[in-house]
């Protein structure tokens, strides 16, 4: 039953972020609305635990949440690029072109921010302003796509 729910959440966000990226280039579409829609199960479940914690269970509570965005974090950098090169090597495709420019940007903020979390999570604790920290530096991302797909 989940499956389905998610299956048609699914085709109802990608018809709105193809109706909100219309204006923007496939790479900055991708960068920003998708990864938002691909994020979502994680924030949600963060949000989930985090509001149901109570005094009792607020540890617990957190590191789960901490633990469902850690395991996304694995998948997401080991387990969908290895799928999608087995398929593309399925497909027989031989070359594929991916421009510099997108390389060298996409490099630099991922370079940068684990910079970042190496930094802030050396320290012996976390506080709500590590998140903030992190959600400025993708906004600053955001902007920088937003506005070099403009220009």
């Amino acid at each position: 039953m989940c499956s389905y729910i998610i299956a048609k959440s699914c085709d109802v966000f990608e018809a709105a972020t193809d109706c909100l990226g219309k204006n923007l280039s496939d790479g900055v579409k991708g960068a920003t609305l998708n990864a938002i829609g691909s994020s979502m199960p994680e924030l949600l479940t963060t949000v989930f635990f985090l509001i149901l914690a109570t005094q009792e269970n607020l540890g617990r509570d957190f590191a789960a949440s901490i633990g469902g965005n850690s395991g996304s974090a694995i998948f997401n950098s080991i387990i969908i690029p290895m799928l999608v090169i087995w398929v593309v090597l399925a497909m027989g495709v031989t070359g594929v072109k991916v421009s510099k420019k997108v390389i060298l940007r996409d490099g630099l903020f991922l370079i940068g921010a684990e910079i970042m979390i190496l930094v802030l999570l050396s320290s012996s604790y976390i506080t709500h302003w590590h998140g903030w920290i992190f959600t400025g530096f993708y906004f600053i991302y955001l902007a920088y796509m937003l506005l070099s797909s403009i220009c």
